[in-house]
């Protein structure tokens, strides 16, 4: 699914924070999110842990008991920060140390606090404590990173997403192997760098491209629409696309090919 524009048209948005949940108790039931990255301005990215060490894969930050924070974490393309959601206070972390020498270009936190960040020839895990960072895989991946929750693109587990351009692609975030999800919008529109999922919220994406800067679109995370709400998805693929391209014209004719009619 592609709904455009959800927020702005043609203004510049140089961060996205993704908010997290703050839990109460018992199960640890929130997701983590991506966000932003360019080169003067930062990337904020959300999870709620109770308060573990830092580590590059923490499988036990959740605990499943007492009272849970978020842990909001930004960056820019040499140096990871911490951000206070209460204070909204601002720490810097380190500068990022082994993370190739491009820069990072994006940072996702999953619901156990483990920080993945991309870069232009690579994808690394990051200790969040430290900012150092460790190699998964040399390659090109996308500019903006996102987890998105169980149930939503795997039934079982969280998934990391990413737009290459138009390109929806899911990432192992142990391996760094790219499946591409459906099909390319082809509508000139790509990613600009910024994606945010938030469990019960909606994904929203940056996008630019035919005349737009850098606007908000609202992106399907499953990937799937198509499968489950045809009328739905043929509303935000073509009608809605087609009645905004038709602004500024006072008359429009349409036809159709004589093999797809039922009678000549």
């Amino acid at each position: 699914m592609f709904r455009f524009p959800v927020g702005c048209s043609g203004c510049a948005l140089l961060a996205i924070v993704a908010l997290g949940c703050r839990a109460g108790a018992a199960t640890s039931s929130n997701s983590g999110s991506g966000g932003t990255s360019s080169a003067t301005g930062t990337a904020a990215t959300t999870s709620t842990n109770t308060g573990s060490t830092g580590a590059f894969m923490n499988s036990s930050a959740s605990s499943g008991s007492g009272m849970q924070t978020a842990e909001v974490f930004a960056h820019s393309s040499n140096t990871l920060y911490k951000l206070d959601p209460v204070t909204k206070a601002v720490a810097t972390v380190a500068a990022f140390s082994g993370c190739g020498t491009s820069g990072v270009i994006d940072i996702a936190l999953d619901k156990d606090s483990n920080l993945i960040a991309t870069t232009f020839d690579g994808i690394y895990r990051v200790d969040r404590t430290s900012a150092v960072c460790q190699l998964i895989k040399n390659g090109a991946y996308p500019n903006s990173l996102s987890f998105i929750p169980a149930g939503t693109l795997d039934p079982n587990v969280e998934a990391l997403v990413g737009y290459d351009f138009d390109q929806y692609e899911r990432i192992d975030p142990t391996t760094g192997n790219i499946t591409a999800v459906g099909a390319p919008w082809g509508n000139g529109l790509g990613s600009s760098g910024d994606i945010v999922s938030v469990k019960g919220g909606g994904s929203y994406l940056t996008v630019s491209g035919n005349n737009c800067g850098d606007c908000l679109a609202e992106v399907d995370p499953s990937g799937y629409l198509y499968t489950v709400e045809p009328d739905q998805c043929c509303a935000v693929r073509k009608v809605e696309p087609l009645a905004e391209a038709l602004l500024s014209f006072k008359a429009w004719i349409s036809g159709r090919k004589r093999f797809a009619c039922a009678s000549p």
